[in-house]
């Protein structure tokens, strides 16, 4: 209803010339979209079963962009024929129907029951808007995917608003050529989010955000090389013009490289923000991502309309910040979330059929500390228990570990810690006082049944979350199910998630 409100103030404000119902309009646009943005993502992992969620993502962030290319081509249109007559009308009539449609349709969506009925609601928007992203900030687990999320959109919303200037500028194109290169960026992108799905094994795969940037960055690279020294043409150039050069058939090469780069960036991101939230307040973390989207998009535009005043005009430089800045970000995730990087080398170094799929992964967003039982820990299953959650976790092994470079990093990073002797006395506290020093920072550790057994046997290791929860501090037990599925598309080794 909100939605249909919005577009019939859009369609009085054009009708009667209405700067004010304009405007309007556009805030009540954004207000709607404020509510719809939460629902919309907090609602997927309560509706769909673990192994859709990826797909779910990659359709709705291909149909995201569908949209704003749909609207982006739509204006131009309207306004290369000055908005007048019959036109408008349709434009006007266009949007009333769709926002009807979309009434119509909202109907038809199953209801989801409230996860906190007691919620109480703060009206001051400003105090609840900071405590909301302060909050969120503090959760570790979701944070990063946050802030990847923002990139996505600043980089996307650079990209979009700078193809007609491109165009115009420095191919000396129609405006036929600026809706071509839009279709092709969206149609990369849904090629990619939809490869996310394939090459994940319909799982939350960390390990292709280190890979998507990797394809933006060299293609980026690319993109600066190819534009640096192009002539442009003297004479306007239409579609068959534009594509009859080699050069520019490269440039539109590398722009869909660019898109299906950010596919395979995005879709990874969402489904760790929806998996990894607590489910009591996943709308709140979306929200809070939504509020942190929009600063991104408002930064992205005014170093836009920096870099082009520094560089007199010249829109390839502005292409070329983009590209240095996702360079500085795959540093930085790979430096600040290493699991990310060892993921994305797990992606070439584990054969597909021993990448396990994960169940009940809700279990993944509560609020603490977890202690994982695997089935057992080996040496040369190391690699596939990382592979198994979309969380970093410290696996505990027993015995020596091969002295080569990985298993080194791995020690180094934290993924692998060695206690030995553990029906030694000292050697059992050491261990608890990391679990507990892992539960006060919300990490995981992993260990194996025989460990949960001897640690149960003598210190009552199912009574340490209750007396951790005493002093503040949360810690979940959550038990590793293995076994091997048999069907059809979904074959391969299964864990699920046991609390």
């Amino acid at each position: 209803m909100a939605r249909t409100s919005d577009c019939g103030a859009y369609r009085l404000g054009f009708l009667w010339q209405s700067v004010d119902l304009l405007v309007l309009a556009v805030f009540l646009l954004g207000t709607q979209s404020s509510f719809f943005g939460p629902a919309k993502y907090a609602y997927l992992p309560e509706q769909l079963k673990d192994h859709e969620l990826v797909l779910a993502n990659a359709v709705v962030e291909t149909a995201t962009f569908v949209a704003i290319l749909l609207g982006t081509t739509i204006a131009g249109a309207v306004l290369s024929q000055e908005a007048a007559g019959s036109l408008l009308y349709a434009v006007c009539a266009c949007g009333l129907g769709v926002a009807l449609a979309g009434l119509v349709a909202s109907y038809r969506i199953p209801c989801s029951a409230g996860k906190d009925p007691q919620l109480k609601i703060n009206w001051n928007v400003l105090s609840e808007t900071w405590r909301n992203v302060q909050w969120v900030s503090g959760v570790n687990r979701v944070w990063p995917s946050l802030l990847g999320i923002s990139w996505l959109w600043f980089m996307g919303a650079t990209y979009l608003t700078q193809f007609p200037l491109l165009t115009k500028t420095v191919f000396n194109a129609t405006a036929g050529v600026a809706t071509f290169l839009l279709v092709l960026f969206t149609v990369g992108l849904g090629v990619g989010a939809f490869l996310c799905e394939k090459w994940s094994r319909k799982r939350i795969e960390p390990g292709l955000v280190v890979v998507g940037l990797v394809v933006i960055v060299v293609a980026g690279v690319l993109l600066h090389l190819l534009l640096q020294g192009y002539t442009t043409p003297l004479a306007p150039t239409g579609l068959q013009g534009f594509l009859g050069s080699g050069r520019n058939l490269a440039v539109v090469a590398v722009f869909v490289l660019i898109s299906m780069g950010v596919g395979l960036y995005s879709v990874p991101l969402y489904a760790s923000m929806q998996v990894l939230a607590p489910p009591l307040k996943r709308s709140r973390v979306v929200a809070a991502n939504n509020i942190i989207n929009a600063f991104f998009m408002v930064v992205s535009a005014g170093l836009a309309m920096g870099v082009l005043v520094l560089a007199q005009g010249n829109v390839v430089w502005v292409f070329t910040m983009v590209t240095a800045g996702n360079l500085l970000v795959l540093l930085l995730w790979c430096w600040l979330v290493p699991h990310a990087l060892l993921r994305a080398g797990l992606l070439l170094h584990l054969e597909r059929s021993r990448k396990p799929r994960l169940e009940r992964t809700e279990l993944l967003g509560s609020e603490g500390g977890m202690l994982v039982v695997f089935p057992q820990i080996r040496a040369e299953d190391i690699l596939q228990k990382i592979a198994t959650l979309p969380v970093p976790v410290r696996l505990v092994h027993q015995d020596d570990l091969p002295a080569t470079p990985l298993y080194s990093w791995l020690k180094r990073k934290g993924f692998v810690s060695q206690h030995i002797n553990l029906t030694e006395p000292d050697s059992m506290k050491n261990l608890l006082a990391d679990i507990v020093k892992s539960a006060k920072a919300n990490q995981a550790v992993g260990i194996s049944h025989s460990v949960c057994q001897l640690l149960g046997k003598k210190y009552r290791l199912a009574d340490l979350p209750r007396l951790l929860y005493q002093k503040g501090i949360v810690l979940r037990v959550v038990y590793v199910e293995e076994y091997q599925s048999d069907g059809n598309e979904l074959t391969g080794p299964v864990c699920r998630l046991i609390q």
